[in-house]
């Protein structure tokens, strides 16, 4: 335990250490504490993965080494190794060099049941598993596996065999292409590797930089995504990963090329300024950098890149307007921004003592050296947060470079690439070359086309490991087909991009890995229907904007689908809704004044402007999984999100979508709150809050909430991955310009706003626009965009924290259901008739998420396990309904019990002996007789038994032979029963489904039309007048036999049809929807009879409304249960109508 010194005092933290590490004082005092036996418990098994780090080649049996430092190191990326090569190890009798093996090491308690899942994630396929069992199985633990992953194998061919190896296909696309990553699992415990070429000794490593030229251009244009955080940054770090990969003695050259248009003069010339400024960019030279583009780039190259870093470094006063290679005012501006704000950011970037522009003489073009300078340092600093260097530790990084002689090479047009567009040859490569084996990085330095045999690096026989740094995104991309009023659309033929696809049976496609130039795809319909997406409608072919639906659901209305007539409906309807005023929680458009809070003139007056319609301009917030995560995990009655646990999920989930945040860093605006009262909460990255202002009121959020977003304001799109929003202020809604967010706050607010963004320069701003309760409330209910978060696929997903908020997201189902349950049960308690329960409405389902397909066993179990709460709270709903019913209907639940009190006695009349009986019933479920009684809620039986009071209703008459017949002087029912005594056994067989047997006091009976059974005692009390008789018994409900055939028929339920007296009493033929006409003229009716009923005698009726159902055609029954009546209530219900005409 820690202990502290007595002579500085300093806490030494090792209990272990016999001297102050700060004085070296000796350790003078002991705590003593009672000696104890702990267990020990050993963690779960976890997986480990290691590559080796030797090249050179072995016999094919011999194993591979042991694990230790020198021959294997932690690794999180794995070699994809050609076939070729492979198969040349294994004709050559090698095993491959550990440099192309994974071993997988599996740390455990024991080795019982060695099982390891691997699983090939592709970009554009299903992912593909395999198991492994090693052969033989290990006696004990950590047992290991070697992985050799086989890239480039065409359809139908074999894999090689090495003993003891796993071999793995993982080719994707053509040539040697492969798969981004490999997951391997065991049990609970998974990681996943990212695949990289494998670059044997001897062979050239090309990094190759596509896309980033314009024509005539020697300035790298900046690209939309990559798989770091900068366009320029990417190749950048990818060629100094390759290179210490190369091990010592590798050399750099950096390739320009051009494509085969124009002179091959001028094309020699321009491909070597092309790599003077990449190798000038990798190395931060800021003065070779704008050597080399000043006099080779146009407007546009400035424009694109001032729009870049605008968004990059959140510096909007950097935007250029529209990048159209026009040298205007908006551009100049532009320029004079960049100017002022890279000369006020240099300390907070740490560029140290670097020229900072002259921001004071108007901006001109071709810019200054001193501003293209400035340009280069910004993409050092992007290359040092993509290999999360600091600055120092990337300067010696660049000094370790060895480079070859010469540094670059100025190819011109000679190797444009074979089958490409002629665009994509205007390229530059970075050739890496070993130390042994492969050939100079020479050319002839002549401005002319080269033969491939005068350049050795491009010789016939030289082997090239190419890495291309994908020039677009490539995105996972879901698209819905939905029709006019959002209905989903399943089975829709689309083309994305020339390829033809269609979406599933509820209107739902994903792809991983689609790539798009510019970030845009064309989007059309073989059909000729007409899309609308993205603001975007028409008949020919709108494009898709793939960056800002990436990784979410976009929506796809198919125009045509709608009836002309229902749609104008649908639209008025709307109208009218926004013509009344908002409630709580709905989004509400307001004119503001620009000028609430004015800054003062020169003068001291206050500058008006007029009136504009402002809506926030938050491109990318959302009630996303950690929102829900959070939502769900709450149990409190009263909720708030918790911001610091909004921040820390956030964290987590950047983490696993944006490993590279990491060496960057981010911080939170979250918009807080809607309607009059709005703020933006500005947040760092350990939940710190920094500033917290009030908003003018805005339109907030419009539309449908996802489970991961909102649909963003008149856009269509439900964002649900990427939160980060590039764009700050407030923007009107329709083409009326953008404003920003200081015009908005007092000076004071303006300028701390403005330092604020100078203090994060660099670092990824998050917008987060913080869902309300109510909002998160209808997400969870709604079920919002259906989706739960893929296990698979993304780079350097974290699975456990994956899972951890689809759990939270399911849960939050039960949350929220669980308080709409509460809500409607307290409405049902207050329901006093049946026509009450009918306008409450039936319970809302509970709306469940589709499983990911890529979700383990055990975790399946759990998101099934959460969501099954809510199914089962639904399923509570129906029983309470059910009670309420039989509570109304005084009417005993199927399967509950219920006692049964009658009490007889025997009239004398003119006529005979006439007995009369009464009955009560109780259920225990409703509390104690008494209170019932009190409450009036004890059933009497009116339809079998007379009522009490003494009133005479049911009179026996014996007939002789056993038989007796019974009729009721109400209603004229009348009833057949038979009597058979055999010695002490008394049996009563009734017409109406009624059996009694009683043997002395003990009496059983049971109903087969009413489904009632019970069993009690009959006392016949001597010596009282009228011989009375108390019989007690206990009873059950069972199924009844009207409600088996309304199963079986599957007859409405009782919110789906009206009630029968409503049926009866006032609904008209026109009123009748067409099953129920339908059921009506199978019991004999027709629209005048039906509307002549209260007028027409009983007996001209239909025949069907004077028999029992039981006796009526099988159809003709099926009917009357399907129109609410019981085979009891059937014909009493009509003579009862009948006592009214």
């Amino acid at each position: 335990m820690p202990w502290t010194c007595g002579q500085c005092g300093n806490d030494v933290e090792r209990d272990d250490a016999t001297a102050c590490p700060d004085c070296q004082a000796p350790k003078t005092a002991w705590t003593m504490v009672k000696d104890t036996t702990r267990r020990f418990v050993l963690t779960k098994a976890r997986l480990e993965a290691y590559r080796g780090q030797s090249s050179e080649g072995a016999p094919s049996e011999q194993p591979p080494s042991e694990l230790t430092p020198e021959g294997w190191q932690p690794t999180e990326r794995a070699p994809a190794v050609p076939l070729a090569q492979a198969r040349a190890w294994e004709e050559a009798g090698q095993r491959p060099p550990e440099d192309a093996l994974i071993k997988a090491r599996v740390v455990a308690k024991s080795a019982r049941n060695p099982r390891l899942l691997l699983t090939v994630n592709f970009a554009q396929a299903e992912a593909r598993e395999q198991e492994h069992a090693p052969d033989p199985e290990p006696e004990s633990a950590p047992w290991e596996a070697h992985l050799l992953c086989v890239c480039g194998v065409g359809e139908g061919e074999a894999l090689p065999s090495f003993p003891g190896l796993v071999v793995l296909d993982v080719s994707e696309g053509e040539g040697a292409g492969h798969a981004p990553s490999l997951e391997v699992a065991r049990k609970k415990s998974a990681l996943t590797l990212q695949l990289e070429p494998y670059a044997s000794s001897g062979d050239l490593q090309v990094v190759r930089v596509l896309d980033v030229f314009l024509s005539g251009s020697a300035w790298p244009q900046p690209r939309y995504g990559g798989d770091e955080w900068s366009s320029l940054a990417a190749p950048l770090a990818e060629a100094l990963r390759a290179l210490e990969a190369a091990g010592e003695g590798a050399t750099l050259a950096v390739a320009g090329h051009a494509d085969p248009s124009g002179d091959a003069a001028k094309n020699h010339a321009l491909s070597a300024q092309r790599a003077e400024a990449l190798r000038a960019l990798l190395m931060g030279e800021r003065e070779a950098f704008a050597a080399a583009v000043r006099e080779h780039h146009g407007v546009v190259c400035l424009q694109a890149n001032l729009d870049h870093f605008a968004e990059e470094f959140l510096w909007p006063e950097l935007q250029p307007g529209k990048i159209d290679d026009k040298w205007g005012p908006i551009t100049q501006s532009a320029v004079s921004s960049f100017q002022r704000a890279f000369k006020e950011a240099r300390q907070t970037l740490e560029l140290g003592e670097v020229p900072a522009p002259n921001d004071e003489a108007p901006a001109s073009h071709p810019v200054d050296e001193v501003t293209l300078g400035a340009f280069c340092d910004l993409v050092g600093w992007l290359l040092r947060c993509a290999l999360g260097l600091s600055g120092e530790e990337l300067a010696q990084r660049r000094a370790a470079i060895a480079w070859a002689e010469p540094a670059t090479l100025a190819l011109g047009d000679s190797f444009p690439l074979e089958g490409e567009p002629e665009e994509r040859s205007r390229r530059v490569e970075l050739l890496i070359q070993p130390a042994e084996g492969a050939p100079p990085l020479t050319c002839p330095g002549e401005a002319r086309r080269y033969e491939r045999a005068e350049v050795p690096a491009y010789g016939e026989d030289t082997t090239q490991q190419v890495l291309e740094v994908p020039p677009w995104r490539a995105y996972v991309l879901d698209l819905r087909t939905v029709d006019e009023l959002g209905r989903a659309l399943p089975s829709v033929e689309l083309e994305l991009g020339g390829e033809a696809i269609q979406t599933d049976a509820v209107g739902y496609w994903r792809r991983y890995g689609v790539e798009a130039k510019q970030g845009k795809l064309t989007l059309r319909s073989p059909a000729g229907e007409r899309l609308r997406f993205a603001e975007q409608e028409g008949e020919g072919d709108p494009e898709l904007d793939v960056r800002l639906g990436a990784e979410a659901v976009t929506s796809v209305t198919v125009l045509g689908r709608v009836p002309a007539e229902i749609l104008e409906q649908q639209r008025r309807y709307e109208r009218i809704v926004r013509r009344r005023p908002p409630t709580e929680g709905e989004p509400s458009k307001v004119t503001t004044r620009r000028t609430d809070a004015p800054a003062p003139t020169q003068e001291g007056t206050s500058s008006a402007e007029p009136e504009q319609d402002t809506a926030l301009a938050s491109r990318r917030y959302c009630a996303d999984p950690v929102a829900l995560a959070v939502f769900g995990n709450e149990r409190s009655g009263d909720f708030a999100l918790p911001h610091a646990e909004m921040v820390q999920g956030l964290d987590d989930w950047l983490s696993d979508y944006h490993p590279n945040l990491t060496g960057r860093g981010w911080w939170l605006n979250l918009l807080v709150g809607t309607g009059e009262k709005q703020l933006l909460m500005v947040y760092d990255r350990a939940g710190s809050l920094h500033y917290s202002w009030e908003l003018p009121q805005a339109d907030t959020v419009r539309g449908l909430y996802g489970a991961y977003a909102p649909l963003e304001s008149g856009r269509g799109f439900n964002y649900y991955r990427d939160l980060s929003e590039l764009r700050y202020g407030l923007r009107g809604p329709s083409d009326t310009g953008r404003f920003e967010l200081t015009d908005f706050l007092s000076p004071a607010q303006a300028d701390a706003w403005r330092a604020h963004l100078r203090s994060q320069a660099g670092a990824l701003p998050v917008v987060y626009h913080a869902p309300t309760h109510s909002r998160l409330f209808q997400v969870a209910l709604f079920g919002g965009s259906g989706q739960l978060e893929p296990y698979t696929g993304g780079t350097a997903l974290t699975r456990a924290s994956v899972h951890r908020r689809n759990l939270g997201c399911c849960r939050a189902i039960d949350f929220a259901y669980r308080g709409y349950a509460k809500g409607y049960l307290s409405k049902l308690e207050g329901c006093k008739t049946e026509a009450d329960v009918r306008r409450l409405g039936p319970p809302r389902a509970p709306s469940l998420y589709r499983l990911p397909v890529d979700a383990k066993l055990d975790e399946l179990k759990e998101l099934s396990d959460a969501q099954q709460l809510a199914s089962n709270q639904e399923f509570e709903l129906w029983q309470a309904i059910g009670q309420k019913l039989s509570v109304i209907w005084n009417e005993p639940l199927a399967g509950k019990p219920f006692l049964v009190v009658k009490h007889a006695h025997a009239l004398t009349t003119g006529t005979g002996t006439v007995k009369v009986e009464h009955c009560i019933t109780w259920d225990p479920d409703r509390g104690t007789l008494k209170k019932k009684q009190e409450t009036a809620s004890v059933r009497v039986d009116m339809t079998k038994v007379g009522k009490l009071g003494g009133k005479l209703g049911k009179r026996k008459i014996p007939v002789g032979a056993g038989f007796e017949g019974e009729v009721d002087l109400e209603t004229g029912e009348t009833k057949q029963k038979l009597h058979v005594k055999l010695g002490a056994l008394d049996s009563e067989f009734a017409s109406d489904g009624g059996v009694k047997i009683t043997r002395g006091v003990a009496t059983g009976e049971m109903n087969l039309f009413t489904g009632e059974v019970g069993q009690g005692a009959t006392l016949k009390l001597e010596g009282l007048p009228y011989e009375p008789e108390l019989y007690v018994g206990l009873h059950w409900q069972l199924a009844k036999p009207d409600d088996v055939l309304a199963w079986t028929s599957n007859a409405p339920g009782f919110f789906e049809r009206r009630s029968t007296k409503e049926l009866l009493e006032t609904a008209r033929w026109g009123d009748l929807n067409r099953d129920e006409r339908d059921k009506l003229e199978l019991l004999g009716f027709d629209q005048e009879s039906w509307d002549a009923r209260h007028v027409t005698p009983l007996v001209e009726l239909p025949e069907a409304v004077r028999q029992d159902p039981q006796n009526l055609e099988a159809a003709q029954e099926i009917a009357t249960i399907h129109l609410g009546f019981s085979r009891t209530g059937w014909k009493p219900a009509w003579q009862a109508l009948a006592k009214k005409k």
